[in-house]
């Protein structure tokens, strides 16, 4: 019965947080000021777009896993390290695209940072790693 007033709990707490950020998304794009601008190159959008939609799933992720991890698990049975190698994943590769889409980094250092950051996953959780490639 607990899980089943939990469930609900947190359907009903992603709910209104998802919605007040739904509501208010235009307002906190230009409080935060985060803006992919147009340009001539790649970007053939013609008005500034929000970069604030992968950040509001991004901090859904981590608030369900943190509650998943202040509830022992019970929502979803991972193992602490398994959970804390997919944040840090997460995290860095979230970071590293907003680095990007703000500054620019050179497609080749971009590519190096998300390879470090998997090696570094990848140590701290051996499972993570693909042990074979079968093409068919």
């Amino acid at each position: 019965m607990l899980m089943d007033k939990m469930t609900l709990f947190l359907i009903v707490f992603f709910f209104v947080v998802n919605l007040f950020l739904f509501i208010n998304f235009e307002f906190l794009s230009k409080k935060i000021n985060i803006f992919d601008e147009p340009d001539s190159h790649l970007k053939n959008h013609k008005k500034k777009t929000s970069l604030l939609g992968g950040t509001i799933i991004f901090f859904n992720t981590i608030i369900f896993f943190s509650i998943n991890l202040f509830f022992n698990n019970s929502l979803v049975d991972f193992e602490n390290n398994r959970i804390i190698s997919f944040l840090f994943i997460i995290f860095s590769f979230y970071s590293i695209g907003l680095y990007d889409d703000l500054k620019k980094i050179i497609p080749n250092i971009k590519l190096i940072f998300i390879l470090f950051s998997s090696y570094i996953a990848i140590v701290y959780d051996p499972d993570l790693a693909l042990n074979l490639i079968q093409i068919s």
